[in-house]
């Protein structure tokens, strides 16, 4: 088949009978995938956008893939609270969901927003006894996606607000997949991924979804989230292997009780993003897993755009193409697979034309009293503390004034707010560790201790969670009984 002028193939350079995904029963080859696509095409309600709700890893992919086919762009949320499904109901008249019987969330409550068309809901057709929808068994041809069609519609994390939509075209999310598997050396060999984080996440996409369509990977079909599954998701597929992981999961496996250092899986790398990884963290992983960590770094309005080796530098390098520039104090990146020129939500030092170092957020900067921190920052140190086994610093709403230098001013009679899960301690044992690290000019008030802390599925805490946290938290509580100074 002579492929379209100005066109991408589905799938990238690899052999039909290669796997592309599998589970505990089923492993299905990249012709299986083909097979499937099709089939699930033609099965495709009408409507021009898909919200892919699909938890199971190779469905996601069947689904992104048939989407593409179709010409429908997918839709993918970071959050499926019942605010965000109303905003893609009223944004994107005649979307449709795309499910396979699990994590629909609020789209199962009622009522949605009446002046909002309602998502209808699609499941994932039923599998044969082989585990797939495919009705023939003929070679299934190789479909070619226009270039610059638009396939997919990613919202960001919400940690910094309303979560925002941001459209990828299909010939850029390819050249991403692409750098990424040449910068973590990935081309030799046919690797297995398995992952911590949803395939809506841009991270998941890009790391496992993109890299299995053309980085020539395999995927597990699974999401573990305990240790014991992690390890055995990871036992179960063939070497060699990488986790794709966050800090937050990483963090829960490192002090997940094992029996010994056989119980740990056995991975050839492992790649870490959607927040900075703590020095001490990658030392730990490399340590206990015997393997080399990575991250990547990019947001969902960039797509990843560098990596580093965490343990061995500080500074991270760009993807071919990418380009850092400064402008009036903002840093902007373009070029490469980067759509348009994007302002980065961060301040970083750019070292050369292909390396930078990764100050801090612009929105986590913080000025108290003249003195500057970041939330980052403050919260590492927070994490640090013996007996604290979540928690995070902010700053509440209503507490900031115009900032200066890039930071964001506070009060000087104002303190930052620390949530906490640390069930043995007091506020007072916190407070005075916290002083050996940190400023006074830092130190939190109120604590608010709670049993956990609500992150979503990429590890990160959205700021109206934080923020109805603080404003519903008993005040009288074991922050504020006698032991807060």
């Amino acid at each position: 088949m002579t492929p379209p002028p100005s066109s991408v193939p589905l799938l990238g350079t690899r052999s039909r009978a290669n796997c592309i995904a599998r589970d505990a029963q089923c492993q299905y080859s990249a012709d299986d995938f083909l097979h499937d696509v099709w089939a699930l095409a033609a099965a495709l309600p009408d409507g021009p956008y898909i919200l892919n709700f699909c938890n199971d890893r190779y469905r996601f992919m069947v689904g992104f893939g048939a989407s593409l086919v179709t010409g429908k762009i997918s839709l993918l949320p970071s959050t499926r609270t019942q605010e965000a499904l109303n905003q893609i109901q009223t944004a994107y008249p005649g979307s449709f969901c795309l499910h396979d019987g699990e994590g629909l969330g609020a789209l199962c409550a009622q009522p949605f927003d009446a002046a909002a068309p309602h998502i209808r809901l699609f499941e994932f057709p039923a599998h044969d006894a082989e585990g797939c929808i495919r009705a023939g068994r003929e070679p299934p041809p190789m479909p070619y996606i226009p270039a610059d069609q638009t396939a997919a519609c990613v919202f960001t994390s919400g940690t910094t607000g309303m979560p925002q939509p941001h459209t990828k075209v299909w010939h850029r999310l390819v050249a991403s997949a692409q750098a990424e598997a040449t910068h973590l050396g990935l081309n030799d060999e046919a690797w297995s991924l398995v992952g911590t984080v949803p395939s809506q996440h841009m991270y998941g996409l890009e790391s496992l979804i993109l890299l299995a369509l053309h980085g020539g990977a395999s995927v597990w079909t699974g999401r573990p989230f305990y240790p014991a599954d992690i390890c055995s998701a990871v036992q179960q597929m063939p070497a060699p292997r990488m986790l794709v992981t966050t800090p937050v999961h990483l963090r829960a496996l490192l002090t997940s009780p094992m029996p010994g250092p056989e119980a740990y899986p056995s991975v050839a790398k492992l790649l870490s993003a959607t927040s900075p990884l703590p020095q001490e963290l990658a030392l730990r992983a490399e340590q206990t897993l015997n393997a080399p960590v990575f991250e990547i770094y990019g947001s969902t309005e960039t797509g990843q755009i560098a990596t580093r080796h965490s343990t061995q530098s500080a500074a991270w390098t760009l993807f071919p193409g990418v380009v850092l520039e400064a402008l009036d104090g903002v840093t902007w990146a373009h070029g490469g697979h980067v759509q348009q020129a994007t302002p980065l939500a961060d301040v970083v030092d750019i070292r050369d034309p292909t390396h930078f170092v990764l100050i801090g957020r612009n929105s986590d900067l913080i000025n108290i009293a003249g003195k500057r921190s970041s939330l980052a920052y403050l919260t590492h140190k927070l994490l640090a503390v013996a007996g604290v086994l979540d928690g995070c610093m902010f700053v509440p709403e209503s507490t900031t004034v115009p900032g200066a230098a890039g930071a964001m001013a506070l009060p000087d009679s104002t303190r930052l707010c620390a949530i906490v899960a640390a069930p043995q301690l007091t506020a007072a044992q916190l407070l005075e560790a916290l002083r050996r690290s940190i400023d006074p000019v830092f130190l939190p008030r109120p604590i608010l201790f709670v049993d956990s802390l609500p992150r979503n599925p990429t590890g990160k805490i959205p700021k109206d969670a934080l923020q109805e946290i603080f404003r519903q938290h008993p005040r009288r509580s074991r922050s504020t009984r006698n032991d807060t100074p």
